[in-house]
């Protein structure tokens, strides 16, 4: 046998020329005699080089992460972010991790990873205590991940921190006071001021000077989430009867964030009004969202005190309001026994002006007492009382969430829209609204889609002032998962995925959406058998073929290829074998149970080849092709038969009797067997003969024949001189010690060939 030197670690294919020994032997068996042959092979070497070490991060995404929040916090993803590094080489990679920005950290600067395929390490990143100082605006960063052992694979991934302004809100929305001409005027009115974010916010209220306002403090700070108040005073001293109005400007001097103005209404009623009451003593107010605003109506009660009648006239300044009735006459209660006279009267907010834009409104409705001179004609007006009807039409937000995936949080409201719903949220007029979308695992926010514009598309949380009408929307998509398949072992094969095409690289990195199930087939190559999935596989699924995963995760997965090994069974006398697993090719190494079954009269004798002993069961380990051969002889009482030399019955056995015509043998040459046995003969032809037919007791032309000894058969093969190889089985198709000849010298060329795919498998399990 010749051998072949190669250099170590050389980038080469080679293959040896190797000799082979053919030896044919075939000795005429007339009283049970065997042929055997012998073949040689040359083997086939196969040189690699080890992998390199490649550094992979994931997700593999030109996406940045963004940490957003309004400034001074709370940012979000408020948890860590990671990123998941593995190797694809066989030996241990070192690596370092490092940031562009003070304000982002990550949890490992360096660290090693092994050569196991189901190595990997997590680099988690977080915001520090610098995010909590930064100024509005959207800053940039970037992770790098550096191979420190040969700089295969090192990359880097962005990262940006969007900050949006702090702003406060102003409660109430507007403010109606009652006072008295020359009085001490009405109670002082709280306005409060709040903060939405943690950072301290500088505010002013300046207003144009008017004698009867004043408010304290006009400047001052809102602390970063939470309140301060202001005091408006009021003065009606020396202020006649009437309806006075002003606007408070409230201003966020520290980023303008928030800014409105405060409608400040002060109704003054007359000293003395006569003797004409009007109760009660409260304006109308009527709320409803913009375009629906619900019709309502208050009514208030004249009551004359005089003794004398009053004639009296109302009236409002906005054509919304209407007063029903808006006059009359009081009579007087001189000489009444029923006391004073009363008329009531009705103010009606009309529901069809829902063209009101959003924001309040007021009307003013006054009551006079009118006076007529009978000689001169004159008539003179008293204003004996007013009444603020004010209107808040609410603007309306719609929030929508199309998709699934995630949540949207509308404060202060606290309502939440789930993914694939929507809402319409009344607020007041002025309301700032912070919109936070959260996300699912395996989702990701992907901005917002609104009907106003949008100063930062990407902003989360999202700050909206209610000063009208508003459609929002956040969009929230799947978060891309990666599938990396490969192969390893030494045989080939390839892998379907469904949906993908087929993979014929080594290795082939897919996308597909969170959640998708994906389903894998491993295809072996002629002469190699796939034993296995190996890398992110669920739990007990590692030799399903196909197997199906979901992808809830990035996943890393081998389909593992051996060349393949044949188990060959040869079969003598009267008997099956059972094999576990019974497969047509098996990876080296494949642990199989043989199981010898005897026929009804027979029993086993035992097995030989690559297996021994005596009993019915044992278990091998496939190295390489292996032969076993098992051997069924005659039950022990004699009473099923046997198989023996010929030359007469026994007892109740059936006799076989072979006769040979021209050059060949037949296995098994005769013998004694139970009644209704299943005997297979074999023909085999000398050399320059062929086979023709079987007479007597069988019939037929194939050189294999199966009788049944229901009775003393015999039977005659005949063989004429000719080709030598017409008839002749190949090795698959034969049984016996003779079904292993066929031409030796093609097999042995056959796996030479086939060597470098891998060995082809061919499982002969002969009868």
């Amino acid at each position: 046998m010749p051998y072949c030197a190669f250099p170590w670690g050389g980038e080469v294919l080679i293959a040896a020329h190797c000799s082979i020994h053919n030896q044919y032997a075939f000795a005429e068996r007339r009283r049970g005699l065997r042929p055997f042959y012998a073949i040689f092979v040359g083997i086939l070497i196969l040189a690699a080089p080890a992998k390199a070490q490649i550094l992979s991060v994931s997700p593999n995404d030109a996406t940045p992460l963004i940490f957003s929040g309004i400034e001074g916090g709370p940012f979000i993803p408020s948890r860590a972010t990671s990123w998941t590094l593995r190797n694809s080489g066989i030996a241990t990679l070192a690596f370092s991790v490092a940031t562009t920005q003070p304000w982002l950290g990550v949890d490992s600067s360096s660290g090693e990873i092994g050569e196991s395929i189901l190595a990997r390490f997590d680099v988690s990143a977080a915001l520090s205590e610098a995010a909590l100082n930064m100024a509005p605006g959207v800053y940039p960063a970037t992770v790098t991940f550096t191979n420190l052992t040969n700089g295969n694979g090192s990359t880097s991934r962005r990262v940006e921190l969007h900050v949006a302004p702090a702003s406060f809100a102003v409660a109430p929305g507007f403010i109606n006071v009652l006072g008295v001409a020359n009085g001490a005027g009405p109670a002082p009115v709280n306005i409060v001021l709040s903060s939405n974010g943690l950072v301290d916010l500088n505010y002013e209220l300046s207003w144009p000077s008017r004698p009867w306002l004043n408010v304290f403090p006009s400047a001052g700070t809102v602390p970063g989430g939470g309140t301060t108040s202001a005091k408006l005073h009021f003065n009606t001293f020396g202020l006649p009867a009437g309806t006075y109005t002003v606007a408070v400007n409230v201003k966020n001097s520290t980023n303008d964030q928030g800014n409105r103005e405060l409608p400040v209404t002060l109704i003054v009623q007359p000293a003395t009004a006569g003797a004409v009451l009007l109760s009660p003593e409260t304006d109308v107010e009527a709320a409803g969202p913009v375009g629906n605003i619900a019709e309502a109506s208050t009514s208030f009660l004249l009551t004359n005190m005089d003794l004398n009648p009053v004639q009296w006239i109302a009236g409002a300044d906005q054509d919304w309001v209407t007063i029903s009735p808006a006059g009359g006459t009081l009579a007087g209660n001189l000489g009444s026994s029923s006391g004073p006279h009363q008329q009531s009267v009705e103010f009606r907010v009309n529901a069809a002006r829902n063209d009101l834009p959003a924001g309040s409104h007021s009307a003013t409705v006054m009551f006079e007492q009118v006076f007529v001179n009978p000689l001169t004609g004159i008539v003179t007006r008293l204003t004996l009382a007013t009444r603020l009807v004010r209107v808040s039409a609410a603007p309306v937000l719609s929030v929508s969430l199309p998709q699934s995936g995630g949540r949207v949080l509308v404060s202060p409201s606290g309502r939440s829209v789930a993914g694939g719903t929507s809402q319409s949220i009344q607020f007041p007029y002025g309301e700032v609204v912070t919109l936070t979308t959260s996300v699912e695992d395996g989702f990701e926010f992907d901005g917002w889609a609104a009907d106003f514009k949008l100063d930062a598309a990407l902003q989360n949380p999202l700050v909206v002032t209610m000063d009208g009408a508003k459609r929002v929307s956040a969009i929230v998509t799947p978060i891309a998962r990666t599938l990396t398949l490969s192969t390893s072992g030494l045989g080939t094969g390839t892998t379907v995925t469904a949906p993908t095409a087929v993979i014929t690289e080594n290795a082939l990195v897919s996308r597909y959406d969170h959640g998708t199930s994906v389903t894998l087939t491993a295809a072996a190559d002629d002469g190699s058998v796939f034993v296995g999935w190996a890398g992110n596989v669920p739990p007990g699924a590692q030799h399903q073929n196909p197997l199906e995963v979901a992808m809830d995760r990035d996943r890393v997965i081998t389909a593992r290829f051996e060349p393949g090994t044949t188990l060959f069974i040869d079969i003598v006398g009267n008997g099956d074998v059972q094999i576990d697993p019974d497969l047509d090719s098996y990876g080296i190494g494949s642990v199989v149970t043989l199981t010898a079954i005897p026929d009804m009269g027979a029993s086993f004798n035992g097995w030989s080849g690559a297996a021994t002993g005596t009993e019915p069961s044992v278990t091998l380990t496939l190295l390489q092709d292996t032969l076993v051969t098992a051997t069924f002889g005659v039950a022990p009482n004699g009473g099923s038969g046997g198989q023996g030399g010929g030359g007469g019955g026994s007892g109740n056995l059936a006799r076989l009797i072979v006769d040979i015509q021209g050059d060949g043998a037949v296995t098994p040459f005769g013998g004694n067997f139970a009644p209704g046995a299943r005997v297979t003969l074999i023909a085999t032809p000398g050399l320059g003969s062929s086979f023709v037919r079987w007479e007597g007791g069988a019939s037929g032309t194939q050189m294999a024949t199966v009788i049944t000894m229901d009775s003393d058969r015999t039977v005659r093969a005949v063989f004429q001189p000719g080709d030598g190889s017409v008839g002749r089985p190949t090795p698959p198709q034969t049984c016996g010690a003779l079904g292993m000849l066929g031409s030796p010298l093609l097999l042995a060329i056959g796996m030479i060939f086939i060597a470098p795919a891998g060995r082809r498998t061919t499982r002969r399990l002969c009868r």
